[in-house]
């Protein structure tokens, strides 16, 4: 038997025409080159298991019983595949045509690169800033100043946002991880993904370990992917935006201490509760904004109730999110 080149991985949670069409962007082009397609279903329950059973013959489904979460669920993929590489691939996304063949080659020419990441664009086929700096304090809590986001958008904010910097290769701190080529032996070898993350800050934390252990990460806009976003409820959304700000704190209590972690838990905390009293006000005021300041509201109000929880509270909401009610 040939040696599989590239081994595809892919966890869905309720996203079954997603993964419809995330697959038929592949299979329905030759790709030129050896894989395999592993989908981890994360008990879901609007069919998408038995659609990939029925539709998709060639593609390995496993059935989980529960919400294993984004990082569990793709490391059990990766210990059920053979690829030399190892592509964690959102169920949301549309591989472009030659992609994976370009980013074999690339891969396979680069000297002491373990992750690569193409080029992410929008459904309008605009370029998604998908390469970030490394998370300090300073700017994981000007991302909640507007002042500083609109006035000073380059100097505190995580993601680069300059469009020229999107158009060549080079090392990065950190990609998104809607679509990750990692070494498969160098993944094993670190680790794979931190599963105390259920869900965001996971490839942040992959992919410092891999820097950390003298690895290169870059970013490669010959191959490209789209990402058409997975248009979720407003309850997912509320528990997925609590996690967002949950995860952090376990990101920074990891890599940063407990002293920086106590300074971003009390920073983030401040900053919400102002947030919450400008837009409280700016909505009663501004009958043209006011939807949008009642949105900030409730964001502003989801970070406090998330960070007020405790460790009781967030034991709750991590039971609640892997339910597959939500």
């Amino acid at each position: 038997m040939s040696k599989v080149d590239i081994s595809i991985i892919i966890v869905s949670f309720n996203t079954r025409d997603l993964v419809r069409a995330c697959l038929e962007s592949i299979t329905a082009v030759d790709q030129r080159c050896l894989y395999e397609i592993v989908v981890i279903d994360n008990n879901s329950d609007d069919g998408t298991a038995d659609m990939l059973e029925s539709e998709f013959t060639a593609v390995k489904c496993i059935r989980n019983r529960v919400n294993a979460g984004f990082g569990r669920a793709n490391n059990q993929g990766a210990r059920c595949v053979s690829g030399e590489y190892l592509l964690f691939l959102n169920s949301d996304t549309i591989l472009q045509s030659d992609s994976l063949l370009k980013m074999l080659r690339f891969a396979r020419s680069a000297t002491n690169v373990a992750a690569i990441g193409p080029k992410v664009l929008n459904e309008d086929l605009s370029v998604f800033h998908s390469c970030r700096s490394a998370a300090t304090l300073l700017n994981q809590l000007s991302s909640l100043i507007p002042l500083v986001n609109r006035y000073f958008p380059d100097r505190f904010q995580v993601n680069i946002r300059e469009e020229a910097f999107y158009q060549s290769t080079q090392e990065v701190e950190f990609m998104w991880g809607a679509c990750l080529m990692i070494k498969r032996d160098v993944f094993l070898q670190c680790g794979g993904f931190d599963e105390r993350f259920f869900m965001y800050f996971e490839e942040a934390d992959l992919l410092l370990r891999l820097r950390k252990a003298g690895f290169k990460n870059v970013y490669y806009p010959e191959a490209s992917v789209v990402h058409l976003g997975g248009g979720s409820s407003r309850k997912v959304f509320d528990r997925c935006y609590r996690q967002l700000y949950l995860s952090r704190l376990v990101f920074f209590r990891k890599h940063h201490g407990i002293l920086k972690t106590a300074l971003l838990w009390t920073g983030t905390l401040i900053l919400a509760f102002v947030r919450l009293m400008i837009y409280g006000v700016a909505s009663a005021v501004s009958a043209e904004r006011r939807a949008l300041c009642v949105e900030e509201c409730r964001r502003s109000f989801l970070i406090i109730r998330g960070y007020c929880s405790g460790r009781s509270g967030l034991e709750r909401e991590d039971k609640a999110i892997r339910s597959p009610s939500v």
